[in-house]
């Protein structure tokens, strides 16, 4: 889907590189790369499962979430925002936060919340490592919902549940949410094309390979995590390492607020009710 609203101010770019906000939609695009070279990024609502230690399946109802830049609402929000820019976005407390992409064109994607990564727990790096791997692969990943804890096993992005104002000054989502795209070598993207039907990794179909990423348990989850597990699967990058063009990245801050605070610092209104157990269609 092509990206052609506001251009939102990068937090990190390297290379020839654009970030937009479209339909609340990141785009990160890369035309001087490829003219294919872009990635979309959504950010879903849905449902918050129960911390009790248990597997969860995932709850199919989520919603889409607005997303407004920082810098045009710069009065009204913290110092920080201001010094990192990128966009914001509304959740309620008792929701947890769902990551979704789209695009044709493959990419690596670190994601941190907390200034954590995702994957492996530690602290954010821009750089991409694969002992262990810290970074998705785009598309044959279509969406992340929480930390990875082990194999099949993720704990879900949630917010504090006193819904403040500010909710990303506190628990593991202090400093918001950061993701950084790197688009695979152009010269490799054209000979998948050239081969077509006979790739060499997966692309947006199934994946090719039944590994799953290294994990292993963190002592931090329960400090810094309340989130509850459910259960999400990630393949390993069949890609390699190499493969992805770290001379070209793009990287933006998400900001979370509460729902309640939404209108005040926007004048919109606040996105409907918490989603509950109850919940199992996507609603808008």
């Amino acid at each position: 889907m092509p990206c052609f609203a506001s251009s939102a101010r990068c937090a990190t770019g390297t290379g020839d590189v654009m970030l937009e906000l479209e339909s609340n939609m990141l785009c990160f695009s890369f035309p001087d790369l490829h003219r294919e070279a872009r990635v979309n990024v959504a950010l879903r609502r849905t449902y918050r499962v129960v911390a009790d230690g248990e597997p969860h399946e995932r709850n199919g109802a989520e919603a889409s979430i607005q997303l407004r830049h920082v810098d045009d609402f710069a009065d009204k929000v913290p110092k920080l925002w201001r010094d990192q820019g990128g966009v914001m976005a509304p959740l309620h407390g008792a929701e947890a936060l769902r990551v979704v992409f789209s695009g044709r064109y493959p990419f690596a994607i670190k994601i941190a919340a907390g200034r954590i990564n995702a994957l492996t727990w530690e602290s954010w790096s821009n750089e991409l490592h694969d002992n262990p791997q810290d970074y998705l692969v785009v598309p044959q990943t279509k969406s992340v919902d929480g930390f990875l804890v082990n194999d099949g096993l993720v704990r879900q992005f949630v917010a504090p549940l006193d819904d403040d104002t500010f909710m990303d000054r506190d628990a593991e989502m202090r400093g918001g949410m950061q993701i950084i795209a790197y688009p695979l070598r152009r010269e490799l993207y054209e000979r998948l094309e050239d081969t077509s039907g006979e790739r060499d990794a997966p692309s947006s179909g199934e994946p090719e390979s039944d590994q799953q990423l290294e994990t292993q348990e963190s002592p931090i989850i329960a400090a810094s995590n309340p989130g509850g597990f459910i259960t999400q699967a990630f393949e390993p990058d069949l890609f390699g390492i190499d493969a992805w063009n770290q001379e070209h990245s793009n990287r933006c801050f998400i900001h979370i607020a509460s729902a309640r605070s939404w209108f005040s610092i926007t004048g919109e209104n606040s996105p409907t009710g918490p989603f509950s157990p109850s919940d199992s269609f996507g609603r808008d």
